[in-house]
Formats: structure tokens, C-alpha cells, sequence
């Protein structure tokens, strides 16, 4: 077996409380720390065939994120993404799309990361 190239992410934000006639959902807003580059999944592997050459590190950089912001009942999606090209990251928001910092791709209203494996 072997890593994959795309590695996806998706953070569990949404739970559901009570039981029977009681239940209602709650938005999960837990700031997870991610990092944006060098993700390195060695430590949670058993098999280390790509240290004798078969295969490469499972390391991993960030080139997406969805965004989730409002509640269970409604809310509103955005995204990051990375050109490959510039290196610049990308906010976008229905139909506008804005240069963004890298200091805030990884936020509490983060949901699903896209990584690609490093070479």
C-alpha cells in the first residue's frame, strides 16, 4: 500500500443533543490547529516501507479549506485555496474571491482540509 496523494480532512462540526422529541443540533466551533505545511503523519503509521525507498513520507501541505460559518439550522460556506502557481492563498465567497493571508486559513470555522503530498 501506499499514501495517498490527497489527503481529506473533514472535521466533525455539527453534533446532535437529546433524545426522543428533545433533540437539537449544536455547531461544534473547536479551534483545531493544523498546520498549512510539513503535516507529517510517520508517527501514526506502523508500516515505514517508504524509509527503505518504497514510497515516499506521508508528508502533507494545505492547498484548500471549506469553511462553515452559522448554526445547524442555516449558515453559509467559503473557502481557501492555494495557487500553485504564485504560492498565494485565496479567500473565496460566492462570487468575489480576495488575496489572503496565511495566518487565516486555519480558523474555528474550518471543516474540511484538503492536503496534497509533499515530493
Amino acid at each position: 500500500w501506499s499514501f495517498p496523494e490527497i489527503l481529506i480532512v473533514h472535521l466533525k462540526r455539527f453534533q446532535i443533543l437529546g433524545v426522543g422529541r428533545f433533540v437539537r443540533g449544536e455547531k461544534i466551533n473547536t479551534f483545531v490547529d493544523c498546520p498549512v505545511r510539513g503535516l507529517d503523519l510517520s508517527p501514526y503509521v506502523s508500516n515505514k516501507s517508504y524509509k527503505t525507498g518504497m514510497g515516499s513520507a506521508p508528508i502533507y501541505d494545505l492547498y484548500a479549506v471549506s469553511c462553515h460559518s452559522g448554526s445547524c439550522g442555516g449558515g453559509h460556506y467559503t473557502a481557501y485555496g492555494l495557487n500553485a502557481e504564485s504560492d498565494r492563498w485565496f479567500y473565496f465567497n460566492d462570487s468575489s474571491v480576495r488575496p489572503a493571508k496565511e495566518s487565516d486559513i486555519v480558523s474555528s470555522s474550518a471543516y474540511v482540509l484538503f492536503y496534497k503530498k509533499c515530493h
